[in-house]
């Protein structure tokens, strides 16, 4: 397949992004994954301490919902009956909504901060099966985007750290370059978040139908594939397009 017709994210190491963590102030969750882990200790420390400060929306995160329902599924198919599966889909829509798009991928929208102003913080997820991937960002002062992947197989570190990874795009050539390894406080899955340039790269990039599978050391620890990608660009873009110049 020619170049021009594939799948391209252009990512940057992990000291590109390491030097835009310290170069903004005001960032939130799907910028950047030092301040992911952050939030999410945060909110931990909080919950344990039965803390009620903040509005209802400060304490609604949209993203680790998301992300709880699928690996909740996900890990429910790994080790229960089908039976179960299914009665428990009939009992809770959630769980239900959650199945389905595990069964049949799907997307999700949002802008992935309280109070985020038009065009912040846009962010787009899939799942299906036991793969999920977010493309995500600018906000603030920080214009660049993020694909943060998550998966039963990727390393869960006490600390964040940076890894090399390699990442197989549909028909291009492998990339292997530094990437940020992860896990939020509460949750079960690893993440791996890649940087990409800007927002307008990542939309760029996408395909409506595309696949993904990332490696460690030789050993495959992720893998997405994802339909409907064209009306998730657009709807990404959509979103990106109402951030103030």
């Amino acid at each position: 397949m020619p170049q021009t017709d594939s799948t391209r994210f252009i990512l940057l190491g992990a000291s590109g992004l390491m030097l835009m963590m310290f170069s903004c102030s005001v960032l939130a969750c799907s910028d950047l994954p030092k301040k992911c882990t952050e939030q999410a200790q945060h909110r931990q420390s909080d919950q344990s301490s039965g803390s009620k400060s903040g509005s209802n929306a400060a304490a609604f995160d949209p993203m680790q919902s998301l992300l709880s329902q699928a690996v909740s599924v996900s890990t429910a198919v790994a080790h229960e009956p089908s039976e179960v599966i299914e009665k428990r889909a009939k009992s809770d829509p959630k769980f239900k909504a959650a199945y389905e798009r595990y069964l049949n991928g799907g997307w999700e929208y949002f802008q992935d901060a309280p109070g985020a102003a038009p065009g912040e913080y846009c962010a787009a997820f899939y799942a299906k099966g036991g793969g999920m991937v977010r493309l995500s960002g600018p906000g603030k002062e920080y214009a660049g985007a993020l694909m943060t992947f998550w998966g039963a197989d990727i390393p869960t570190p006490a600390k964040m750290q940076k890894v090399r990874v390699t990442l197989k795009q549909s028909n291009d050539a492998p990339q292997t370059v530094q990437a940020f390894n992860y896990k939020l406080p509460g949750e079960a899955f690893g993440a791996i978040a890649f940087a990409v340039p800007t927002i307008e790269a990542a939309l760029a990039g996408m395909e409506n139908e595309a696949s993904f599978d990332l490696e460690m050391d030789g050993k495959s620890v992720a893998s997405v594939e994802w339909h409907d990608g064209l009306a998730a660009r657009d709807r990404l873009g959509k979103c990106v397009s109402a951030r103030k110049k």
